[in-house]
């Protein structure tokens, strides 16, 4: 079984999914974009004392345009590979539309607190603090998304922070380069 529940080519899922993030990167500036950063409380470490692990709430907003191709993309790979019974080759029966709507969601959620995460230069941490809390629940978002309209939502999570001091290496090269401006 797949992660819908049907059974899929889960290929299909993959290679849609990798073959969007190629170029998805390029294009997260006018896609996504990150209205609120705060740190909320720090887990472990110290301030300049090395890595700090503490919590984030991300405030982000989904173009309209990144939910309709992201939606797309993973029809299209669907459509390619579409085997029911009962349905021509190709053929995505409309029990499934649902189905391929929430994948699309769940993408663009990733992709969204991915982008969050590297624009605010810090590190997704691993195993279970790395669990997001979404505002409004995912469950909630799945009624209400559309591909193709705007989607705005909060997301709390654990990340990685560099508070160090910068080296000497990196304090000559950000003077060189302020300088030369």
């Amino acid at each position: 079984m797949d992660m819908l529940g049907f059974g899929l080519n889960a290929g299909v899922l993959t290679s849609a999914r990798s073959t969007r993030r190629g170029f998805a990167c390029s294009r997260w500036r006018m896609d996504y974009s990150l209205e609120s950063k705060e740190r909320l409380d720090v887990l472990f470490g110290e301030e300049g004392q090395g890595e700090v692990t503490a919590k984030y709430k991300f405030g982000l907003k989904v173009s309209g345009d990144k939910s309709k191709e992201v939606f797309q993309t993973i029809f299209g790979e669907f459509k390619k590979n579409a085997k029911f019974p009962g349905f021509r080759k190709g053929q995505v029966p409309p029990f499934m539309k649902p189905k391929i709507v929430s994948f699309a969601l769940e993408e663009v959620l990733a992709d969204s607190l991915t982008y969050a995460i590297e624009t605010s230069n810090l590190k997704k941490c691993e195993g279970q603090a790395f669990v997001p809390e979404y505002d409004p629940k995912v469950n909630d978002m799945r009624k209400d998304f559309k591909p193709g309209e705007d989607l705005s939502f909060s997301v709390e999570i654990a990340c990685v922070e560099d508070t160090s001091a910068p080296s000497s290496a990196e304090e000559t090269s950000e003077a060189e380069a302020a300088s030369e401006n």
